[in-house]
């Protein structure tokens, strides 16, 4: 990596911004497929939570629609907390295994871009046309050779 693209940031401020970061990306991974599998099935049913409170008439006089609406909302709660524990128990495994990361972080990637020979142009025979002269020299236009590209043809 070039040394001019580095931070001017100390190492106390590097390791307050990854102990801040490294938790949240290592929520998304550290459960399993079942607590993962929950928490998009407890999303779903509070999501659909949402369509009964925009429906519900607010001056209802029915004692039977109230008594149904407040079941609802007490479920929803129910459902609420439900994902606040998965959740809380998805943070502190993530905490819990952060601390190596802190202490020995991993090196930083270098260019995760498809190398040139495999970038392709994909566009129309009118759009190539027409931008030939601006794509010239470019390497998803170029026409590298490739195993695909035996003539080496590009736009």
């Amino acid at each position: 990596m070039d040394s001019r693209l580095g931070s001017d940031m100390s190492e106390e401020e590097k390791r307050e911004l990854r102990e801040d970061w490294f938790p949240r990306l290592m929520a998304q991974r550290t459960g399993t497929a079942a607590q993962y599998k929950t928490m998009r099935a407890l999303n779903a049913k509070i999501a659909k939570f949402q369509y009964t409170k925009a429906k519900f008439d607010p001056e209802e006089k029915d004692p039977q629609r109230i008594k149904v609406y407040k079941a609802k909302l007490a479920e929803e709660a129910e459902l609420k907390s439900e994902r606040g524990v998965l959740q809380a128990e998805l943070d502190r495994v993530a905490r819990e295994k952060m601390h190596q990361f802190i202490a020995n972080p991993p090196k930083p990637l270098g260019d995760v871009r498809r190398a040139d020979e495999h970038r392709a142009a994909f566009a129309g025979k009118t759009v190539k046309n027409k931008n030939r002269e601006n794509w010239s020299g470019m390497a998803a236009t170029a026409g590298v050779l490739t195993p695909e590209n035996k003539k080496g043809v590009g736009l």
